[in-house]
């Protein structure tokens, strides 16, 4: 008893040391509620530690003789059966304490405690607790476990990683995502780690920690290439929709179980819409720009390109650019909605008016280059033959040496009039673009581009119906980089699973 009440005791004296320790001149009445309940808790912990620091005190000693003996009792009752014929007067000089390990990943680091409080002469007889294994030896060794259990930033990282599964938040690419309302597997991208981790600090129980130690937490967890917590993997084939189906890019239909249950919450679709997958798809404006411009052939081959865009990382060397050519009204820029609705604008990049800087904005993370208003003079020819023909290529960046980088992003161009290059470069450029002439609409919508971008499945769905079925498709899906991707996961998770088994 007296062990208990001195461990209780201590506890309340450290407290009450830390809120003294950390008590500053009042400067204003902003906080005086917050002091007012601080004064309130240094009351309870007060009297808390008067009942306790009571040796004497017999109430107190009932409760912690009953709670031991209830625990001894069933301890014999469980290994002996026979708990009838053990005298429970006997039981008080038992202090037992049953402890259940829900996570078994946390036995090494339990091990390594036990041993811990044994080597500070705290006499402990474990009855029904495995020892030391392998692991916890190698724990031990390194002192990886004490680094777990001591260090303060992989406490609260961790804590943020936890907060982040409750609430269904998740990694990837040094971003928050959010997983969708009304989806099963899928996540999409809800704010930058930095405005995450600001809006945490609001809560109490990480705040104190936080503004110790903001910016070293931001810094970790918005490095792109950051696992401290464990991050998404993007499969960049599924679009989800209702009821939990999938749509494959490259199958162009429906797939039932898309992702394995173990996966949920590692691996996410690109993008969520809702869709009911039963019914006929009906494009509406998508339909209607194209049929009032494009003939019943060019219809099958613009709807080929446009889910080509789709086609994550998967351009072709000198595969055709679409280039959508009409005048004012005719709705060309709006057939590019749809792919802003399973695309994030992050993860689009455009062509800048900066000189050297301009092709900046593509990087690993890109998924479809887009020029509004295209015109010869946007980019140097050279650059202009670099970007549409895909492959090997090299960039400027701001106050960073040049990054070199292999093209394959789709890409869709838009123009008021036809491209014309000088003489000697057309006959290279019109091997590389495919133009679509488009007229103006007799009657333009304005709420068109939202609808489109509010219901790309429709316009998806519908496009897999009418496209030509091209002789080298099956050609343009090459698995390489799925198999890359792949190994690339496998690798992760060996380097994770290191120190586990």
């Amino acid at each position: 008893m007296k062990n208990v009440a001195f461990f209780f005791s201590a506890i309340a004296t450290q407290r009450l040391k830390k809120q003294r320790g950390n008590k500053k001149p009042i400067e204003d009445h902003e906080d005086s509620d917050d002091i007012e309940e601080c004064d309130e808790e240094s009351l309870a912990m007060k009297e808390l530690f008067k009942v306790l620091k009571d040796h004497n005190n017999t109430f107190m000693a009932e409760l912690v003789e009953s709670s031991y003996r209830h625990c001894f009792e069933h301890e014999f009752e469980t290994f002996l059966g026979e708990a009838q014929s053990q005298d429970l007067e006997e039981c008080g000089a038992e202090n037992v304490v049953r402890v259940c390990l829900v996570d078994h990943s946390f036995q090494s680091s339990l091990s390594l405690a036990v041993e811990k409080l044994q080597e500070a002469r705290l006499v402990i007889d474990q009855f029904g607790f495995r020892g030391h294994d392998s692991s916890s030896q190698v724990a031990r060794e390194t002192g990886i476990e004490q680094a777990r259990l001591s260090d303060k930033l992989t406490v609260l990282i961790n804590d943020i990683g936890i907060a982040m599964k409750k609430l269904d938040y998740a990694l990837y690419g040094g971003k928050v995502y959010k997983k969708c309302e009304r989806a099963k597997y899928s996540y999409w991208y809800k704010c930058e780690m930095e405005a995450f981790i600001n809006g945490l600090a609001a809560n109490e129980t990480f705040k104190d920690r936080l503004l110790k130690d903001m910016r070293k937490v931001g810094e970790i967890l918005s490095n792109p290439h950051c696992e401290v917590i464990r991050p998404l993997c993007v499969d960049y084939n599924l679009i989800e929709v209702n009821d939990g189906q999938c749509w494959s890019i490259m199958d162009r239909r429906f797939v039932d179980n898309a992702i394995a249950d173990k996966d949920i919450g590692h691996i996410t679709p690109r993008a969520f819409s809702q869709y009911d997958p039963t019914k006929e798809p009906d494009p509406k404006y998508f339909k209607e720009i194209l049929e009032n411009s494009l003939s019943a052939v060019e219809v099958q081959l613009f709807c080929e390109d446009f889910l080509k865009l789709l086609n994550h990382n998967k351009k072709r060397h000198k595969d055709k650019v679409p280039c959508l050519v009409g005048a004012e009204n005719s709705g060309k820029t709006s057939l590019f909605q749809p792919i802003l609705g399973l695309v994030h604008h992050h993860n689009v990049a455009t062509i800048t008016k900066q000189r050297v800087f301009n092709k900046a904005m593509i990087n690993r993370f890109t998924e479809v280059i887009f020029i509004d208003e295209a015109c010869p003079s946007t980019l140097d020819i050279d650059d202009w033959k670099i970007l549409t023909q895909g492959g090997y290529t090299a960039c400027d960046v701001k106050y960073k040496t040049a990054k070199s980088f292999i093209n394959r992003c789709p890409m869709l161009l838009t123009a008021q009039k036809k491209l014309e290059f000088p003489p000697e470069d057309q006959p290279a450029m019109d091997r590389r673009l495919r133009s679509y002439t488009f007229k103006s609409l007799p009657k333009p919508r304005k709420r068109a581009a939202e609808w489109l971008r509010r219901h790309p499945m429709e316009c998806v769905v519908w496009a897999s119906k009418q496209a030509s079925t091209s002789s080298d498709r099956d050609e343009s899906s090459d698995s390489s980089d799925e198999e890359d991707k792949w190994m690339m996961e496998s690798s992760k998770k060996k380097r994770r699973t290191l120190c586990e088994h």
